[in-house]
């Protein structure tokens, strides 16, 4: 059988799943924390307006360009190909750095300490699902993606151009 009859289904659809469940978990632990009042007392409201809006706004950033640079047949899952454009050019993977910063805003929005905790613990979570989906576009993209991911950061992006 050649490789072009093979369809390797998107790792992503399964880490996509994950990340939005962690991100769900933060805002139940959330809410709940905010509705029965255990709430941060030395920021005020003000405050916590600004440290939701901040990350919320860079997510949706992130998310709009994440999509802007992805073909519809690659989003949907129908093809695959390695796309080093747009948003991709800087960070390897902008949908996993959305999903911790909106953790960390809708915490933020309910002043939530537990939220805060859980956002925390989501980090190595979805770091390990990154390795993992790593690993998997290393096996499917072979040297391209190696060359790629040496010179692209996972998640921050350089302040430095490349040369």
């Amino acid at each position: 059988m050649s490789n072009e009859c093979k369809r390797i289904p998107p790792v992503s659809e399964w880490q996509g799943l994950w990340i939005g469940i962690l991100v769900v978990i933060v805002f139940v632990v959330s809410l709940i924390d905010w509705i029965f009042g255990v709430t941060f007392v030395l920021i005020d409201l003000l405050v916590a307006l600004l440290a939701f809006a901040v990350p919320a706004l860079i997510s949706g950033i992130l998310l709009v360009l994440s999509f802007k640079a992805l073909s519809p047949g690659i989003a949907m899952g129908r093809r695959s190909e390695l796309v080093t454009t747009g948003i991709y050019a800087y960070i390897r993977h902008p949908h996993y750095l959305s999903n911790m910063l909106l953790s960390f805003s809708v915490a933020m929005l309910f002043r939530s300490w537990m939220g805060l905790f859980t956002a925390f613990c989501s980090v190595p979570l979805t770091y390990l699902l990154t390795l993992s989906e790593e690993r998997h576009l290393k096996r499917r993209f072979g040297k391209s993606y190696a060359e790629y991911a040496s010179e692209v950061p996972m998640f921050i992006p350089r302040i430095r151009k490349r040369r």
